[in-house]
C-alpha cells in the first residue's frame, strides 16, 4: 500500500512563512535541510499577502459597505502528506486547483523533508509533508473558511490524491470519526498535554480544597467540555470526537480518581454520621446521668434535712435532760445539806440527855466530800451513798427514841 494522501486546512499565521522557508529555527528538524524546497522567501510571501489582503479588504468593503472585521480569518494554512518523490510542480498544480475551488490565492508552497523523529530502534523516521499558504478571503472578500463544508472537504481530499498520484484515505460518512494525520496528531497531542495539565490542577484543587458534591462535579465537567470545544475550534475540521479519543486514557484515570474521591466522601459522610450518632448517644447518657445526679442530690438533701431535724430534736432532748440533771444535782445537794442539819440536830438532842453524840467530824467531812463528788455523771452514785447514809442516821436515831 502506498502513502495515504491527506490535506488539512486551518487558520494560518504570518509566522508560518518563516517556518516554511526555514528562516526560523525548527525544533524537530533532524534531517537534511538541503532537500527542502520553497517557492517564496518569508519576506516575499509576506509582501504578497499584504498586497492581496488590501485588495480583498477593499472588495469586502465595496460589497458590504463595512470595513473588514478584525476577527476575520485572512490567512489559511494547508498541511499536505506527500511521497518521497512528490515534486514542487505537482504541488503547484494542487495549488491551482485550490484557487479554482475556493477562490483563494496561493502565497507560498514549501516541501519539508527534514522533520521527523528517531524510533526506538534508533532509526531516523522522516515525516515528509508540504505547506501551502493561501489567502483566507476570496476576490470579493468572502471567507474561505465558510466554504469548507463537509462536501467541499471530501472533494479536496479527492483532488489532492488525484493530483499527487497517491492513495486516497477511506471516505468518511457525515458525522463519522476520522483518522488524524501526523500534523493533526502532533497538534492534538499538544492540546492533550495542556488540557491534562489543567485537569490535573483542577483535580488537585478538588481533592485538597473542595467538597465533592453534584454542583462541584458539574462545574468540572463543564470546564472540561469548554476546554475541548475551544481546542477543537482551533483545529477547524478536527472533530470533538477526535480530540476526545486522545483523552480516553486520561479520562479513565480521572474517572477512577473521581470514583475513589466519591467513595472516600461517602466513607467520610458515614464516619460523620457515626460520630454524630455517638455524640447524640453520649449526650443522652450525660443527660440521664444528670437526672440521676439531680435525684440523688434531692435525696441527699432530704436525708440531710431529716438528720438536721433529728439533731435539733436531740439537742432539745439533751437540753431538757441536762436541765433535769441540773435540778437533780441541786435537789441532792439540798438533801445533803438537810441531812447534815438533821445529824447536828440529833447530836444536840443527845447532848441534852447527857448522851454522847452519834456523829463526829468525820461524818460531816464525808457529807462535804459527797457534795464535792456530786456532778452530772455521778448523781446516781452520790444519791445511793446519801440514801445509805440516811438509813444509818434513821436507824441510830430510832435506837435513842428520837424522830428522824
Amino acid at each position: 500500500m502506498g502513502t495515504i494522501s491527506s490535506i488539512h486546512i486551518s487558520k494560518g499565521h504570518v509566522g508560518e512563512f518563516f517556518h516554511n522557508s526555514r528562516e526560523k529555527p525548527t525544533r524537530n528538524s533532524i534531517g537534511d535541510k538541503s532537500k527542502n524546497e520553497v517557492t517564496l522567501s518569508a519576506k516575499e510571501a509576506l509582501k504578497l499577502y499584504h498586497e492581496k489582503l488590501k485588495k480583498r479588504s477593499e472588495a469586502y468593503t465595496k460589497r458590504t459597505g463595512q470595513k473588514l472585521q478584525k476577527k476575520a480569518i485572512t490567512l489559511m494554512s494547508a498541511v499536505v502528506n506527500i511521497k518521497s518523490d512528490t515534486t514542487m510542480s505537482e504541488l503547484k498544480r494542487l495549488g491551482d486547483k485550490l484557487e479554482k475551488e475556493l477562490g483563494t490565492k496561493i502565497l507560498q508552497i514549501a516541501i519539508h523533508r527534514d522533520e521527523g523523529h528517531v524510533s526506538e530502534a534508533g532509526e531516523l523516521v522522516i515525516n515528509q509533508h508540504a505547506h501551502i499558504m493561501m489567502m483566507g478571503l476570496d476576490s470579493e472578500g468572502r471567507s474561505i473558511k465558510r466554504k469548507l463544508s463537509f462536501k467541499m472537504l471530501r472533494e479536496l481530499q479527492d483532488i489532492t490524491a488525484q493530483t499527487l498520484k497517491m492513495e486516497r484515505g477511506q471516505k468518511r460518512k457525515l458525522g463519522e470519526r476520522k483518522r488524524l494525520d501526523t500534523y493533526q496528531f502532533k497538534q492534538a497531542m499538544s492540546i492533550k498535554n495542556q488540557t491534562e495539565k489543567e485537569l490535573k490542577k483542577q483535580i488537585k484543587s478538588l481533592q485538597n480544597n473542595e467538597t465533592l458534591n453534584k454542583k462541584t462535579i458539574q462545574r468540572y465537567i463543564r470546564n472540561f467540555e469548554e476546554n475541548v470545544k475551544k481546542y477543537v475550534n482551533v483545529f477547524g475540521n478536527i472533530s470533538k470526537d477526535d480530540v476526545m479519543d486522545l483523552f480516553a486514557g486520561f479520562l479513565q484515570s480521572f474517572k477512577t480518581r473521581f470514583d475513589k474521591l466519591k467513595e472516600e466522601n461517602k466513607k467520610l459522610k458515614k464516619d460523620l454520621d457515626d460520630m454524630q450518632q455517638k455524640a447524640f448517644e453520649r449526650w443522652q447518657t450525660i443527660n440521664s446521668q444528670k437526672e440521676e445526679i439531680a435525684e440523688l442530690k434531692a435525696e441527699v438533701e432530704e436525708k440531710n434535712k431529716i438528720i438536721n431535724q433529728i439533731k435539733e430534736l436531740d439537742s432539745v432532748k439533751l437540753a431538757r435532760e441536762n436541765h433535769k440533771l441540773k435540778l437533780t444535782v441541786k435537789q441532792l445537794k439540798d438533801e445533803i445539806s438537810a441531812l447534815r442539819k438533821q445529824m447536828i440536830h440529833l447530836n444536840k438532842e443527845l447532848q441534852a440527855k447527857d448522851e454522847n453524840p452519834l456523829f463526829d467530824r468525820e461524818d460531816y467531812q464525808y457529807l462535804s466530800k459527797l457534795k464535792r463528788e456530786l456532778k452530772a455523771d455521778t448523781v446516781e452514785q452520790v444519791y445511793n451513798k446519801v440514801v445509805e447514809l440516811k438509813q444509818k442516821v434513821r436507824s441510830k436515831s430510832q435506837n435513842f427514841g428520837i424522830d428522824f
